[in-house]
């Protein structure tokens, strides 16, 4: 019995001292390790947690990290070779900033190798409140250093031979404020193939498409890295919390290393709504602009167009802003017309000039005025709403030449009669029997009949015309479409000018089914006089859409249109009215 406990106190402990001997061999074969550069620190400081892998290997998995942020990270690989052999491994850095004090803790970090997970131990910090001052990189780019000048590096580059990091110049923008993304690349070793640069989708961003690139040199930990930043001009346009997804980078293998991606961190941008009380013609400009208005003549006759253009320049995001709010006149027949936009970009920053134009038809002589206009736009500067005016125009408008000119009729004169064409020859009798007298006929009775059906003819006539006299009206409204029919197929005929005689037919249909002129009427006010005869929508649009391309087709310097078209969407649109009105 003791010879068996003896045998087996033996056995335990040689098992124990084997363990005690491999154990620094099993640490020793743990191919990942992490370790921090300080295990104390404020909420105002950061620290960099280094997590070492060995072997050939994917990233390593970060857990959680509860009561820490990660604010920028990067990478860099380590060959040595002892003994003649070989071996690699790779360093990833994560600058971690605390956002709580107390006792927190670094997870284990894991990592997986030919299917085996291996894991770190966990690493305990004490943070202690701090004063709450801010930190660099944490969100806030500063700008690429100019020529000549060198540029300050990143805490986080500590001696890695690649670091990438993405941040941005403004973290807390105006909904529709220009801001710039920013992408780094940090090379302190010649990779000798060229990466791929795979940026983010910037959902809930509106974005020139045209990022801008500078290259340049840092001096980081006694190395000196070349720097390729990328930037990207972005405008929010949701507002709150929204986060930019992480920028890859993409650098392909060689035959002595496989391919690598860089990956940077998200980054979140609190986009600020707009103040309260907004002007009621702000379309959502933001940035600092300035507006001028010009006409192309001064001088001008009636129906002879007036180009308008407003000038809006200035920096800010000129593509997304908003068309001015026109002032309607009954003066003046107005067309807009395309914009034109000519921008340019520097330092992230957009400036340039917004162009609108407006086709502007003088209706009435005389000296006309195109009204002040104003625009309404938020500077993001100074957080308010800011209101731009121009000043009033005043054009001379000479009397134009008449729409149709008279045509100068005389009444036929009706020749003298001519005496000797009265005297005819006698004929000779010609000995036949007199004819039977006319009162023994009956075609003779039957002839008295015809003055009495003309006097009841003339009766039912003339009541005919007392009552069309006494409603004149309902007989317009009731031929109106008749009537424009024919005037449409007269001037097709007629080979006459189709926009002018269009909307001249047109204007005149309306006229007989109103009961009242509308030539002169501006377009609100006859969708409005529409709208108030129970017509549809659909309607009222396009009869402003008629008389617009009519007009459209008269005086615009480039207007051409179809002829075919013009009369087709006027006879169509004319029986559909018909049959509401």
């Amino acid at each position: 019995m003791k010879k068996s406990w003896k045998l087996t106190s033996i056995i335990v402990a040689v098992v124990a001292a084997l363990l005690i001997v491999a154990a620094p061999g099993f640490a020793q074969n743990n191919p990942i390790t992490a370790v921090i550069d300080r295990t104390t620190l404020t909420t105002d400081d950061t620290l960099v947690l280094t997590v070492e892998v060995t072997g050939q290997a994917d990233p390593p998995l970060i857990p959680y990290l509860d009561g820490f942020d990660v604010v920028a990270t990067g990478s860099s690989t380590n060959i040595s070779i002892t003994n003649g052999a070989i071996s690699s491994g790779t360093s990833y850095q994560y600058r971690l900033q605390p956002i709580m004090a107390g006792d927190l803790t670094i997870p284990a970090v894991s990592v997986v190798i030919d299917g085996v997970t291996y894991s770190t131990m966990p690493i305990a910090v004490r943070v202690t409140q701090g004063g709450g001052a801010a930190q660099p990189n944490s969100g806030f780019a500063q700008p690429a250093p100019a020529a000549g000048q060198s540029a300050a590096a990143p805490a986080e580059l500590n001696g890695q031979d690649l670091y990438v990091e993405a941040m941005v110049d403004n973290p807390t923008p105006y909904q529709g404020e220009t801001m710039t993304y920013i992408f780094r690349f940090y090379q302190a070793v010649n990779i000798g193939r060229d990466p791929s640069y795979e940026p983010p989708a910037f959902s809930s961003f509106w974005t020139d498409g045209d990022p801008q690139q500078n290259d340049y040199t840092v001096e980081a930990a006694n190395r000196t890295y070349r720097v390729s930043e990328v930037q990207t001009t972005l405008a929010p346009t949701a507002v709150g919390p929204v986060t930019i997804s992480p920028t890859r980078l993409y650098i392909p293998g060689s035959l002595f290393e496989g391919s690598r991606t860089l990956q940077t961190y998200p980054v979140t941008v609190d986009v600020q709504p707009w103040p309260q009380g907004a002007p009621a013609d702000f379309k959502g400009a933001v940035g600092k602009f300035s507006l001028a208005a010009k006409v192309d003549a001064t001088e001008t006759k009636v129906n002879e167009p007036v180009t308008l253009q407003l000038v809006l320049s200035g920096e800010g995001n000129l593509t997304t802003a908003g068309d001015p709010v026109w002032t309607e006149s009954a003066e003046w027949r107005a067309f807009d017309q395309q914009s034109t936009l000519d921008t340019q970009k520097q330092a992230g920053k957009i400036s340039g000039q917004k162009v609108f134009e407006r086709l502007l038809i003088p209706t009435q002589a005389g000296d006309l005025t195109i009204p002040a206009i104003t625009y309404s736009y938020f500077n993001p500067e100074t957080a308010v709403y800011e209101t731009l005016a121009t000043d009033p125009i005043i054009i001379t408008v000479a009397p134009g030449a008449a729409d149709t000119a008279v045509a100068n009729t005389s009444a036929a004169v009706p020749a003298a009669p001519d005496a000797a064409s009265d005297i005819r020859a006698f004929k000779p009798a010609s000995g036949k029997p007199a004819a039977a007298p006319l009162t023994n006929r009956p075609v003779y009775w039957l002839l008295w009949l015809v003055p009495l059906a003309l006097v009841s003819g003339q009766i039912v006539y003339g009541r005919r015309q007392a009552y069309l006299a006494g409603n004149s009206d309902k007989a317009r409204r009731q031929q109106a479409a008749k009537t424009a029919r024919q005037a449409l197929q007269a001037a097709q005929r007629g080979h006459q000018e189709a926009h002018a005689a269009a909307a001249q037919v047109f204007n005149a249909f309306l006229a007989d089914k109103l009961g009242r002129a509308v030539s002169g009427l501006t377009r609100p006010e006859l969708a409005a006089l529409l709208q108030a005869q129970g017509l549809s929508d659909a309607l009222v649009d396009r009869s402003a859409a008629l008389l617009d391309a009519c007009e459209y087709g008269r005086y615009a310097p480039t207007g051409s249109a179809d002829n075919t078209a013009i009369w087709e969407m006027a006879a169509q649109l004319i029986d559909d009215l018909d049959n509401e009105l």
